[in-house]
């Protein structure tokens, strides 16, 4: 008769300290209702423990970061993130040169200058935004000799957080400065408004914006700016 299969063992200590009696870590009440340690192993789910509390993490924190880890999309692990970017086009009058050359293509009839982002704190503890930068990726600039164009109706820019583009260049960051509260589990709405040169042009930027406390940021998808310049 053959040797029976060797199976192997995994032995783990699991003390008074480690049972329903100790005190909870963050977050952890909700995941052990729901069946978490079982549904894991009491083993698997005795590590993670451990591992919390020596980086006084929440579990929500640890499942956030494995789930960004395994489909590849790290940025999206922190506390902190951009959870939705919306534009808010205004229509521009249909101009081009005096002699009609170099004419605006459908899409550039509207002008994307003004953004409204959402901010969502995954976090148990405020976060003060502070710091931003918008990051261009490419740059297009088509300057007009005579007639430039003009944006209708205008739009009310009080309260907008303004972002120069003159002179903008690929690659160059463009700081700004943001003064936002999030809430715990909360969510914060901001609105970007990116404006430039008054002489008659159209800018094309592509690019990202970056915006956090200091120490954490959060990044949005690339997006693209159409702003337009008017010689009056």
């Amino acid at each position: 008769m053959g040797s029976s299969r060797q199976v192997p063992l995994v032995a783990i200590s699991l003390d008074d300290g480690d049972q329903e009696d100790s005190a909870k870590v963050p977050s952890a009440e909700f995941y052990d209702f729901v069946g978490f340690r079982e549904a894991i192993s009491p083993v698997l789910h005795h590590a993670v423990r451990q591992y919390l509390t020596q980086q006084h993490m929440t579990m929500t924190q640890l499942n956030r970061r494995a789930l960004a880890t395994f489909i590849a999309r790290p940025e999206l692990a922190g506390d902190l993130m951009i959870s939705n970017l919306a534009v808010i086009p205004q229509p521009v009058n249909e101009k081009s040169n005096a002699d009609r050359s170099n004419p605006l293509s459908d899409r550039d009839r509207n002008e994307q200058a003004t953004f409204r982002l959402t901010l969502f704190n995954c976090s148990s503890n405020p976060v003060d935004v502070t710091h931003g930068e918008f990051v261009p990726e490419s740059v297009e600039v088509r300057d007009y000799d005579e007639v430039g164009t003009k944006v209708m109706p205008g739009m009310d820019h009080k309260g907008h957080v303004p972002i120069n583009l003159d002179g903008v260049k690929a690659e160059s960051a463009i700081p700004l400065t943001l003064k936002i509260t999030i809430p715990p589990l909360a969510a914060a709405n901001v609105t970007i408004w990116f404006r430039g040169t008054n002489k008659p042009s159209l800018t094309k930027v592509r690019g990202q914006l970056r915006l956090g406390d200091g120490t954490e940021s959060a990044l949005s998808e690339a997006f693209t700016v159409i702003m337009h310049g008017d010689s009056q």
